[in-house]
């Protein structure tokens, strides 16, 4: 590699690093801002702003706010206090961040259970999260009817759409206004260290295992991606991963909602549809895993997987070997890999652009990082 090129690179480096730096170094565990002041201060920026698209409708920020404080407001309502937990069992939709952000207002954690799970794994999730509220839809709901004799104590079930069954509850969001946003007082004492979100990982062996993620941690995510994309207003982040890990529930809500810019969101990833919806919602960022990179680059090719507007693709696990297929097949600007993990203590960016990196350290940090000056 030349000079000039060396150069170069570490210009981009610098300058990823320091749009990073810059988005994360105000957090602090100590600090009383929560990652819903952080969501409240983007509804103030950009209340009218389109936030979300999801099947054919259309959120303002201040309409997923409208909806994060009927969720605050069920809180109170049903009894559930601060510090509790309250299980959240969704497929994606709409509803899914104002849910959590909801919650947080009124200073309650949410445990986000992979609302594909049954039987002997949905029942752990939820015993492990010391919820005695679960939330949920017609859709998920069934799941819950065949496990509620192995769960060790009563968990009152909670639907957001559909006719209520036998044992289970109403949460009503749309009749009447609105109620007004929760008082900071409401959540006054709470600090960033303390658990925002459960998120499920599946680990190497046994069942699904419980990270706490504190508030200052969800911020360091989200923050840091809005960082990292150098996300703006004017853009529109396609996720098709699920909201409850946190490559797309955090990292891609981030990039998008911290930033005034909006969500395009589909239920599941399916290959056939992909560049149909990232041409139709003019789609400036997507995030991803590997894998589906992978099942877009062995798709047979479609007129329209050129004609988008996206300027990055980023997340983790694309390989070596699609990765460059991919991205000159789709004429896809750049993309930015990242390593990291929900319950892991390292992150590293790619910020480079080199296929099959996970991110360096450039020698004049090396004393300062301590871990592997290259990560290929």
């Amino acid at each position: 590699m030349g000079f000039f090129e060396r150069v170069g690179r570490d210009i981009r480096f610098l300058r990823g690093l320091g749009r990073t730096l810059a988005a994360v170094r105000e957090i602090s565990p100590d600090s009383d801002v929560l990652i819903c002041d952080d969501f409240e201060n983007a509804v103030d920026r950009f209340r009218d702003r389109t936030a979300l698209i999801f099947e054919g409708a259309r959120y303002t920020y201040a309409d997923l706010e409208a909806l994060a404080n009927r969720f605050a407001a069920w809180a109170e309502a049903a009894g559930v206090k601060r510090g509790d937990t309250v299980a959240l069992l969704l497929p994606n939709r709409a509803e899914y961040v104002p849910a959590w952000m909801g919650l947080a207002k009124a200073g309650v954690a949410t445990a986000l259970i992979n609302n594909n799970l049954t039987g002997a794994a949905l029942a752990h999730c939820l015993s492990i999260s010391n919820a005695d509220h679960v939330i949920t839809d017609a859709e998920t709901v069934e799941a819950l009817a065949t496990i509620r004799a192995g769960l060790p104590r009563p968990i009152q079930t909670w639907l957001i759409d559909g006719a209520p069954g036998e044992g289970q509850n109403a949460l009503d969001l749309k009749s009447g206004e609105a109620p007004p946003r929760p008082p900071r007082e409401r959540r006054a004492g709470i600090k960033a260290r303390e658990v925002a979100l459960y998120i499920y990982t599946s680990g190497t062996t046994g069942l699904p295992k419980a990270a706490k993620i504190t508030h200052s941690r969800a911020q360091l995510y989200m923050r840091a991606f809005a960082g990292a994309t150098n996300a703006k207003p004017e853009d529109v982040l396609y996720c098709a991963l699920p909201l409850y890990h946190s490559t797309g529930g955090l990292c891609g809500v981030g990039a998008a909602l911290l930033r005034g810019g909006a969500i395009a969101l589909r239920r599941k990833f399916s290959v056939s549809h992909f560049w149909d919806d990232v041409n139709e919602h003019g789609c400036t960022m997507f995030v991803y895993i590997g894998e589906l990179c992978r099942y877009l680059a062995n798709h047979p090719s479609q007129p329209n997987e050129r004609t988008h507007r996206l300027r990055l693709a980023f997340g983790n696990g694309l390989r070596p070997d699609v990765w460059e297929t991919f991205q000159t097949r789709f004429n896809v600007p750049h993309v930015l890999e990242f390593y990291g993990s929900t319950e892991g203590n390292v992150s590293m960016f790619n910020f480079d652009g080199k296929p099959g990196a996970i991110g360096r350290v450039p020698f004049y940090l090396r004393k300062k990082l301590h871990f592997p000056a290259r990560a290929l």
